[in-house]
């Protein structure tokens, strides 16, 4: 006889010792959403960090003498790129585009750190 409670599941496992237990489904579905949410702050503040990060080497860049007008090209398209990244609410609907964005901002971020330091 299945037992149906809410949040479990209504078939039931055995353990080692033949004891009978259910299964929480919401425990799965709960780490799942608290994955989202930090996947979605964890990304959206990386993006933010680099445009920051883009700025404030472009107001530096812009102020020298003779600034490096290809690095300025450079830092200029990474802010309208992480600018966008940002916009697309497309990018945050899913776990795996949100690791890839950490991944691939992650490293930018730190080189314009490593540089700007």
């Amino acid at each position: 006889m299945a037992i149906k409670l809410p949040g479990l599941t209504d078939t039931s496992h055995k353990n080692k010792h033949g004891d009978i237990y259910l299964v929480d489904k919401t425990a799965n579905q709960a780490d799942s959403s608290l994955e989202w949410y930090r996947l979605t702050e964890s990304s959206r503040s990386l993006l933010n960090s680099v445009i920051a990060a883009t700025t404030r080497e472009k107001i530096k860049l812009r102020g020298a003498i003779n600034s490096d007008k290809k690095r300025l090209a450079y830092l200029e398209g990474l802010n309208e790129e992480a600018y966008s990244v940002t916009q697309n609410g497309e990018n945050f609907e899913s776990i795996a585009k949100m690791k890839a964005i950490i991944a691939k901002y992650k490293t930018i971020l730190d080189s314009l750190q490593s540089i700007t330091v």
